[in-house]
C-alpha cells in the first residue's frame, strides 16, 4: 500500500474529527496529525480497466446532440488480457460533475440499456439512445464505468472521463 503526501494544490472532502466535512482546504493551510485507521483483512489491487470503441483511457467520448450510438466496451486485466464478465454487472453513468444527478444511466441488469454480447471476453455494449442525448445541452459532462463481478467485487473500470454532447445541423422529424 502506498500513501500519497500532496505538497500543493488542494485536498477535497477532508473528514474532521468529531464530524463534518471541510470541501476544499489548499494544502499549505493543513496543520495538525494526520490519523490512519487499521483496516483488517486483505486489499487487493487488480487493475481491471475498460476501453471502449479502442479509446485510450481518458479520452473523450463525443456523441451528438439527438444521436443514437453503441459504444463497443471490452473489459482487459492489467496485462491486456480480456476479463471474462459472465454473470457480472455492467454500469455506464453520465453526470454533469461528479456531485450532480444522473443524466444517463445504463446497466445489464434493472435499468437496461448494456448488452454483454460476448461476457467470456469481456464484450459489452452501450446504448446511448436520442432520448438520453436528446435533453441535454451541447456540453462536456463526465462519464465512468463500473463492473459488479458475481462474487459483488465493485471496480471501477474507466475513471471519470469527459462525454462530449456535440451540436448537431440536421434536424429529424
Amino acid at each position: 500500500m502506498s500513501i500519497g503526501i500532496a505538497t500543493s494544490g488542494f485536498w477535497n472532502n477532508i473528514n474532521v474529527t468529531g464530524g463534518g466535512v471541510l470541501p476544499s482546504v489548499p494544502v499549505d493551510a493543513l496543520v495538525g496529525t494526520i490519523t490512519t485507521t487499521v483496516i483488517e483483512g486483505t486489499i487487493t489491487s487488480t487493475s481491471i480497466v475498460g476501453v471502449i470503441d479502442g479509446c485510450e483511457v481518458g479520452d473523450i467520448i463525443e456523441v451528438a446532440r439527438g444521436e443514437d450510438r453503441t459504444l463497443q466496451l471490452t473489459i482487459k486485466d492489467a496485462a491486456g488480457a480480456v476479463v471474462d464478465i459472465t454473470g457480472a454487472t455492467v454500469t455506464f453513468t453520465v453526470r454533469r460533475r461528479p456531485q450532480d444527478p444522473v443524466l444517463i444511466e445504463k446497466d445489464n441488469s434493472g435499468l437496461g440499456g448494456v448488452t454483454l454480447v460476448d461476457a467470456a471476453n469481456g464484450r459489452a455494449d452501450i446504448d446511448i439512445q436520442d432520448t438520453d442525448t436528446g435533453p441535454l445541452n451541447v456540453s462536456d459532462y463526465k462519464y465512468d464505468v463500473f463492473l459488479q463481478q458475481a462474487d459483488t467485487t465493485r471496480t471501477q473500470v474507466i475513471e471519470p472521463s469527459i462525454f462530449r454532447i456535440t451540436s448537431r445541423i440536421t434536424v429529424l422529424s
